[in-house]
Formats: structure tokens, C-alpha cells, sequence
């Protein structure tokens, strides 16, 4: 009888997890639906994933004769859905983007693994740690995963018929530049154009090596400061190699392991290998005051000795990491102008067209 009663207090105990599972997931739902999008939940076969699906946002409206436009954010760990004061929704797109781009593309948003999909705006923070699996997060968060995650969503969209298959847009900021390159070189019969915005070439690092140098030469280290800073980048990327290589330390350190090995997909599977392996059109977009970016000058040299002329470079003086302008008014002030909009209506009007020259500004 107690053993009969264990069994039916579990299942009680089941039943109402489901149903709470099932309000916080009818509750999402409603906001995603409130901010414009739609949502979509799809088993994660990725090798070596410990994440049992993954989630994805479309905006409303989306029809089989729109190109499929997806965004891939940088590193920081957000919600793709904020409400403000209870009675507003909104995406992070609608600081990016002007609205009626809603309109000409199908969108789509991946969630980061063990990342809640929507959060309160004005406690963000506070929700996000509530929500935030950590394990999931760190074990998932890596290079090829990312790349793996977006080509299953582009492989159920396009088998759903919910985007024209022959116009498939990858546009990939920050920390999605790799991505986005990664996934347009190893998959290049579902990508038609590529856009990469605003992160370094070469490695990940190679931001703190250009930083000491220009310290350097602005007198604020010494030339042996200077160097010491550059070889520690090289001590911790030899660090890196080390937790990666020696497979026993995720064991004893997962946490740190898995962050490692973070850092290391995105320092030693370097960008320009797959951007030089990118069959179609490549924009990459920069700001020239974006210490991230400074290597993407180069970019032009690489791909003339690799014989390529599919790059199209968009390059914005004075611009920064987000497409920032600080300009100073009349009494001095430096005021901050946000083009972030204006940026992405380039990047629409290359999408559109066929340009294989430089976009100015």
C-alpha cells in the first residue's frame, strides 16, 4: 500500500512539473507572439550535444516566396525577447533593424543553449541567472556547435517550405562573424550570401596583441610592458592547448574545461580559413574605430593572392563595434550616434542586388 502510494505521489509530483513546465512555456509563447515572432522547438542531433532541442524564433508573416534572413548574435548570453513594464515585447532586433525589413525577409533567432528565451528588460539580469542553466550553457558553447545548430534550423525551414530556398542569408556579428563564415564554407548549397560583421580575421586574442602596441606607441607602456602583455596573450593561448589537448582535465574541471574550450574553437579555428573557402557572395561589414576589427584591412590582400573575388567590403569610418559615432557638438561633448539601422539598410540593399564592389557609406 505505501509502495502503491509512492507511485501515485510521483506521478502527482510529474504531473504538476508538467503543467508548470507547460505554463512557463505557454507564457513564452504569448510574449514571443506579442513581440512578432513565432517559435519553434526542434530536437538537437549535434554531435556530442547534451541539449535535448533547439529553439528558435521566426517573425510572423513569414511565407515560402520571402528570403530567409538568419541573425546570429555575438557572445553575451541574452534573451532573444524582452518585455518593458509589463505591456510591451519586443525582440532584439528592433534596435537593429528598421521595422519594415520585417516585412521583406523571413527572420529567424536561435536561443543560445540554457539561455531563457524571453526576460523582463528591466530586471534582465536578475531573470537571466534565474533562468540560465550554466551546465547546459558551457558545455554548448563552442564554435561548431553554433554552426551545427544554425545548419539543422535552415535544414528544418527549408524541408517545412518556410523561406525561398534559393535566397538563404547568413548575417553573423561579433562572435556570429565565425560562425557565419564557418557555416557558409562547410555548407555551401544552403547558404546563397554571407555576411560577417565586425570581429577579428585572424584570432580571437589578437585584439589584446594590436591594444599593447598602440599603448606602446601613445606612451602609456613602456616597450617592455608592451611585450610583457603580448607574450602573456601567447602564455594563455598555449593554456588553451593545454586544457584541450590533455582530455583528462574534463574530468577533474569541466566548468573550466568547457570554457576553455570555448575560447579555444574561437581562437585557433581561425575565421579567414573558411572565409577563403566561401564559394558565394561575402560582405564583411567593420567600423574602423572597433579595436575587433582592425584586421579586416587586410582582408582585400588575402583573398587577391587567393585568386577570389567574391568579397564585398563595407567598411565605416569613425564606426565602432555596434556602429556607434561619437561626435563632438558645439560645446566639445562627444554625442553618441547610433547607426546600427542604417548599417543593416546597406546590408539589405547588397542582399537584394548582385554588387561585387565596395559599398561606401
Amino acid at each position: 500500500m505505501i509502495f502503491k502510494n509512492k507511485i501515485i505521489l510521483s506521478l502527482l509530483i510529474g504531473f504538476c512539473f508538467l503543467l508548470t513546465k507547460n505554463s512557463i512555456a505557454q507564457n513564452q509563447s504569448k510574449i514571443i507572439r506579442s513581440a512578432g515572432f513565432e517559435y519553434f522547438s526542434i530536437k538537437d542531433k549535434t554531435p556530442h550535444s547534451t541539449c535535448d532541442s533547439i529553439r528558435f524564433i521566426m517573425n510572423t508573416g513569414h511565407a515560402l516566396n520571402k528570403p530567409l534572413l538568419l541573425f546570429i548574435q555575438g557572445s553575451y548570453p541574452e534573451a532573444l525577447i524582452y518585455t518593458y513594464q509589463k505591456n510591451e515585447c519586443f525582440s532584439i532586433l528592433d534596435n537593429l533593424i528598421h521595422e519594415e525589413l520585417l516585412k521583406k525577409y523571413n527572420f529567424v533567432l536561435i536561443s543560445k543553449p540554457g539561455i531563457s528565451l524571453c526576460a523582463d528588460y528591466d530586471h534582465r539580469d536578475e531573470f537571466l541567472n534565474k533562468n540560465f542553466q550554466e551546465k547546459t550553457y558551457y558545455e554548448n558553447d563552442y564554435l561548431n556547435y553554433y554552426v551545427q545548430s544554425a545548419r539543422q534550423v535552415i535544414r528544418y525551414i527549408l524541408r517545412k517550405k518556410l523561406a525561398n530556398p534559393k535566397k538563404i542569408f547568413v548575417v553573423g556579428h561579433s562572435r556570429g562573424y565565425g560562425i557565419a563564415a564557418k557555416l557558409s564554407a562547410l555548407y555551401p548549397h544552403l547558404i546563397t550570401k554571407t555576411v560577417c560583421m565586425s570581429a577579428h580575421v585572424l584570432f580571437q586574442d589578437e585584439t589584446y596583441i594590436h591594444d599593447a602596441r598602440r599603448k606602446e606607441m601613445r606612451k602609456e607602456l613602456t616597450p617592455e610592458q608592451a611585450q610583457q602583455n603580448i607574450d602573456s596573450v601567447y602564455e594563455k593561448l598555449h593554456g588553451l592547448k593545454y586544457w584541450v589537448n590533455r582530455k583528462e582535465l574534463q574530468k577533474k574541471d569541466p566548468k573550466n574545461y568547457a570554457f576553455s574550450y570555448t575560447n579555444y574553437t574561437f581562437n585557433f579555428d581561425t575565421s579567414l580559413d573558411y572565409l577563403l573557402k566561401i564559394k558565394g557572395p561575402l560582405l564583411v561589414v567593420y567600423g574602423t574605430n572597433d579595436p575587433a576589427s582592425e584586421s579586416n584591412d587586410l582582408l582585400p590582400y588575402f583573398f587577391m593572392k587567393a585568386h577570389k573575388s567574391n568579397l564585398t567590403i563595407q567598411c565605416y569610418p569613425g564606426y565602432d563595434h555596434n556602429y556607434t559615432k561619437w561626435s563632438p557638438d558645439a560645446k566639445g561633448k562627444l554625442q553618441e550616434e547610433d547607426h546600427w539601422a542604417d548599417v543593416f539598410d546597406k546590408i539589405d540593399q547588397w542582399l537584394q542586388g548582385d554588387q561585387r564592389k565596395s559599398i561606401r557609406p
